[in-house]
């Protein structure tokens, strides 16, 4: 008998196949339960639908309960126009089937699967709600039960218990998701874990999956595989400071409050930079907009999308309108609260529009695979939400070429900045160290970018009252507050930052547009690198005539100097015009090798 499912509408990636494996060694030794976590992107959904056939090919199970945080993610894992590959002509998915047909049928008796289907997707809310139907099916049928994003069931809360309770008879049990962790540190059903304690002396819990598959493996090149199962980002932080004007509505009185985001403190220095007046938020917004019209003009990605997640849905609406008055761009908006919210979003998928504008709705599970840019402007920081909505990002396009990349603009918060940092280090690890083994150091260099945007200061509002609105440079401040302190406090600091403004050329206008071609630079240079290792792979695959066999390197470079007529390049020193011009001579030399 066949081992594993393998589907021959698509081909098992190499981390999937040997997932399966394992899968199949587990049920054949008689355990009921397989935990799996990887990384947002890489196809755990493909996985486990293989995983449920393998399941009957071993006849431990003939019926699939698949259950999901939300509705949305139940229809986009259902959409059968999508899926066809996917679920194939022997399983059909049925969703939004009320409870109450299926408690109808155990009152009379007559416990059927709903619609003699083989898969029912339902939510967590749904079986917690009655934990002991979903219970009778499991008992009636041979059922495998696959808990998606199971970091959301942790076992001190209600649903924890009740999906043990539901789930109890199910002869197979498959926890799975891409971020196998909880904010609180609480256990999650069916799946290991261990406690340490650190340097701080705090518990830190680790959680154990029977298989596991990183970002680093993510972002590699498997043996035998064209591509990796995620697209590398570009991370774009901005830093920012300022100081704001309020005025308490209650009694009139005037406060201000100086941010700075490379200062020390949590959210509440973030959250009057994320004001539609602040102009970060708008040299953010400008910057993911210059992102994708590089994708869709330059690199010719026409259907590329932005996905900007917002703090509510007042905040949403007002960035929405931001877009549409400052820059004419046209987003869509989908909230909570929005009727029909989920077929605007397939909507959205299908579409060629340009941006989506959300809070949380698109953060996890969604797959919209034409989104390659992003822009964080919310004040909610945790390290589980940041890691779904990139995400949105780092899902592979198979319609588009091999070393496609995406970019993530957020604010250099500290503490997202640090996160943001590791995410660098693990890429720059798997795609430039351990995907080409490179020496060369130029490329190295510009593949150790911690894109930096030194933003400017900004106004704030409160309850729709703006007292004064002033526009300066991070220096300016830093002189505005020495002056004052000099003055012990006689003038506020904006009004110095202003009247020094108005001696001199705002700083901000000088080094925001510096700033912004930096990172351009250094996004073109990545483009340069993994083009340059493309047309490696295809070297070693199909040698040139005049390539001596030696370092391929030297001999890329080497036509690329001469295809844009230079004697030397150095990407320190090149302009991004000089730097455009070797992007697309790389993809042209690239194109002619292929074609050979």
């Amino acid at each position: 008998m066949q081992d594993i499912y393998t589907p021959t509408s698509f081909k098992l990636r190499a981390w999937q196949h040997d997932c399966l494996l394992e899968f199949e060694r587990t049920i054949a030794q008689g355990k009921r339960s397989f935990s799996l976590q990887a990384w947002p992107g890489a196809g755990k959904t493909k996985l486990a639908v293989c995983a449920y056939k393998t399941a009957r090919l071993h006849g431990v199970a003939d019926k699939l309960l698949w259950i999901v945080p939300s509705s949305n993610l139940k229809k986009d894992i259902a959409d059968q126009d999508r899926s066809k590959d996917l679920w194939g002509e022997n399983i059909s998915a049925v969703h939004d089937i009320p409870n109450a047909l299926v408690e109808e049928a155990i009152a009379g008796s007559r416990i059927v699967w709903p619609q003699n289907k083989d898969a029912w997707l339902v939510t967590y809310s749904q079986v917690a709600n009655n934990p002991a139907l979903f219970a009778a099916l499991c008992r009636n049928f041979r059922v495998m039960a696959v808990l998606d994003e199971v970091h959301h069931v942790r076992d001190s809360a209600s649903w924890g218990e009740k999906i043990r309770v539901a789930t109890e008879h199910a002869k197979v049990v498959m926890p799975m998701s891409g971020t196998l962790f909880t904010t609180d540190g609480d256990s999650i059903p069916f799946v290991q874990f261990s406690d340490t304690i650190g340097d701080d002396g705090k518990t830190n819990r680790v959680y154990r999956a029977d298989y596991s598959f990183g970002m680093s493996e993510a972002l590699k090149r498997q043996p035998g595989e064209a591509r990796p199962s995620i697209r590398p980002l570009t991370y774009i932080k901005v830093n920012a400071s300022g100081e704001f004007t309020y005025r308490n509505l209650d009694n009139d009185d005037i406060f201000t409050l100086i941010a700075d985001l490379k200062a020390e403190g949590e959210k509440a220095k973030l959250t009057p930079l994320l004001t539609i007046r602040s102009e970060m938020v708008r040299q953010m917004l400008k910057a993911g907009i210059d992102a994708l019209d590089e994708y869709r003009t330059v690199e010719g990605d026409a259907n590329a999308g932005g996905l900007i997640v917002c703090m509510d849905g007042n905040h949403a609406r007002a960035i929405a309108q931001l877009m549409r008055e400052k820059f004419g761009e046209d987003p869509l908006v989908v909230l909570h609260d929005t009727d029909g919210s989920s077929a605007a979003i397939d909507n959205f998928r299908k579409s060629e529009r340009r941006w989506l504008v959300t809070v949380r709705m698109v953060s996890e599970g969604v797959d919209i695979r034409r989104l390659r840019v992003g822009v964080y402007l919310t004040n909610y920081i945790t390290y589980l939400f940041l890691i779904q909505w990139l995400g949105r990002m780092w899902r592979w396009n198979p319609d588009l070429h091999d070393e496609q990349q995406g970019t993530a603009i957020i604010p250099a918060h500290e503490t997202l900045a640090g996160w943001i940092s590791d995410l660098e280090n693990m890429t720059y690890e798997a795609v430039v160290k351990n995907g080409d083994k490179r020496a060369n150091e130029e490329t190295q260099e510009a593949q150790q970018s911690v894109n930096v945007l030194e933003a400017v200061a900004t106004s704030a509002e409160i309850d729709g009252g703006v007292v004064r609105s002033s526009v300066f440079g991070a220096s300016s401040l830093e002189r505005a507050k020495e002056l004052h302190r000099r003055i012990n406090g006689l003038i506020p600091v904006g009004n110095i930052a202003v009247l020094l403004e108005t001696l001199q050329e705002t700083e901000a206008e000088k080094t925001v547009p510096a700033m912004i071609e930096e990172d351009k630079r250094k996004s073109a240079a990545l483009r340069i690198s993994q083009l340059v290792g493309a047309i490696k792979r295809e070297m070693l695959k199909n040698p040139p005539d005049d390539w001596d066999g030696e370092n391929p390197f030297q001999y890329i470079h080497g036509r690329l100097n001469r295809a844009t007529s230079l004697s030397k390049f150095s990407e320190k020193l090149a302009t991004l015009d000089e730097l455009a011009a070797r992007k697309q001579a790389a993809k042209e030399m690239l194109g002619r090798i292929r074609a050979i």
